[in-house]
């Protein structure tokens, strides 16, 4: 059984629909990851995201993990504002979930059943059935992002949770936790100034397992997607 089916089939189908708007998903990333890199203030938070990416780790996955911890504070008020309170989030994901089952119930029998249609459609501006069910639920995990915060009363933050995944996919994409390299770059950040290894292995001796208790699968997640991303940027 492949492990990574899910994952791969994510990527294909969103490669393929990037491609069809004349964007090419992987190279946009690979500039992304690099433009991250070369906006570390030092030399030494440079060589430490090198080292981690020679060590296994996927340049687009640690950079987007990297921006994110940078811009957390304005992710996380963006997010509050645009998406609500928890009741609110907790009626659009039903709702999403909701559309992506009934077009999946009742539109995509049929046109798996027909070629014609099916073809007319992938030269259209249309989405494809299966595409638009992916996306919606998607869109539904997304919206329910909020709730991994709230399940542990430990996670005070964005900003903690990320580091939590930083560490967490670090670990599992090398092997090790790589607590210099990952001081790095945490440090770069303009509250975290003087965060160095050992403040880095009394953080994780602290709060780790507590926290990989509850969040591994995204940590896992996160590690599965940079090795697909990998492999298909080599095809």
């Amino acid at each position: 059984m492949d492990r990574l089916k899910e994952e791969r089939e994510f990527w294909v189908l969103y490669r393929d629909v990037m491609a069809e708007k004349g964007v090419d998903i992987s190279r946009f990333y690979a500039d992304a990851a690099e433009s991250v890199k070369q906006d570390f203030s030092t030399p030494g938070a440079k060589a430490d995201f090198v080292e981690l990416c020679i060590s296994g780790c996927s340049p687009e996955i640690l950079a987007f993990l990297v921006w994110l911890l940078r811009h957390s504070p304005q992710v996380s008020n963006w997010w509050q504002s645009t998406l609500g309170d928890r009741r609110k989030r907790q009626k659009t994901k039903v709702t999403l979930e909701n559309a992506a089952s009934t077009i999946e119930n009742v539109f995509a029998p049929m046109l798996k059943a027909d070629e014609k249609i099916r073809e007319k459609l992938a030269h259209s501006r249309f989405l494809m059935p299966k595409e638009l069910i992916a996306q919606l639920r998607l869109y539904a995990r997304f919206i329910t992002f909020g709730e991994l915060l709230a399940a542990d009363p430990g996670i005070h933050s964005l900003t903690e949770f990320v580091r939590y995944l930083l560490v967490g996919y670090v670990k599992r994409a090398t092997g090790r936790f790589c607590d210099r390299n990952v001081s790095g770059l945490i440090g770069e950040l303009g509250e975290y100034a003087e965060y160095d290894e050992v403040a880095q292995r009394m953080w994780r001796h602290r709060n780790y397992e507590r926290l990989d208790e509850h969040l591994s699968s995204l940590a896992d997640g996160l590690n599965a997607m940079g090795i697909v991303m990998a492999e298909k940027t080599k095809t």
